[in-house]
């Protein structure tokens, strides 16, 4: 994924990716390769790595939830969108899991 730090940044704050959450893009992009290339485990296992760093980042929980949506995991995948709607409860793709 090429990432354009002047789109909206994908973690729902309305702000530019540059001026949000562009500290974890280059994290974030090997994470959706592994994701595209189905290699589930270890991008979830990064996902959990990096959500411990950067724990309230609705990207990385909402992208945390893709990937264990896709492995099979659905009460898991739920929590995570669980825990979006809590921290921004007009995020568009999580409400979509409900």
């Amino acid at each position: 994924m090429a990432v354009d730090v002047y789109q909206v940044c994908p973690c729902g704050s309305g702000k530019k990716l540059k001026f949000c959450c562009s500290k974890i893009i280059e994290e974030m992009e090997r994470i959706e390769r592994l994701i595209e290339d189905d290699q589930l485990r270890p991008a979830i296992s990064a996902l959990e790595l990096l959500h411990a760093k950067h724990p309230d980042n609705v990207w990385v929980l909402m992208l945390s939830g893709t990937a264990l949506v896709e492995d099979g995991q659905f009460e898991p995948a739920l929590h995570k969108f669980r825990e979006v709607l809590k921290r921004n409860p007009e995020h568009d793709e999580a409400s979509v899991a409900f």
